[in-house]
């Protein structure tokens, strides 16, 4: 008989937010190290001190400075992200990317416009 994965405590009874999916709850951090999923558990504090860092870096006054991917055919998402809330910095039309600044709390509905394919923190060194 297969072993069934249990789902960690909690896990769906909530809508992740953007913060839920960079961080796990505490609950389910807790269910890691009991059920001995340390390796993992270590993993998932490396991406998250990753991520912070990355995002920290990005922040300016205004939000988030991130690049987008969108689709080739999305012709509109310019005009639709704009309206969503991003403040357009660059645009390389030819490589389908946009970097504007996101304020933090418009990022969600940015993410969501239709034909963006991934949005990421600008990460300058």
């Amino acid at each position: 008989m297969k072993a069934v994965n249990q789902p960690y405590p909690e896990q769906f009874a909530i809508t992740p937010d953007l913060l839920h999916v960079a961080i796990p709850r505490v609950e389910i951090v807790a269910e890691m190290a009991v059920r001995g999923e340390h390796e993992t558990l270590n993993d998932v504090c490396i991406a998250v001190a990753v991520a912070a860092e990355a995002i920290g870096s990005a922040m300016t006054d205004d939000g988030v400075r991130v690049t987008l991917l969108i689709a080739e055919e999305q012709g509109d998402a310019v005009a639709a992200l704009s309206k969503a809330g991003l403040q357009m910095e660059a645009e390389a039309r030819d490589m389908d990317m946009i970097i504007g600044i996101a304020p933090t709390d418009k990022l969600e509905q940015i993410t969501l416009v239709d034909g963006v394919r991934r949005v990421e923190p600008v990460t300058l060194k």
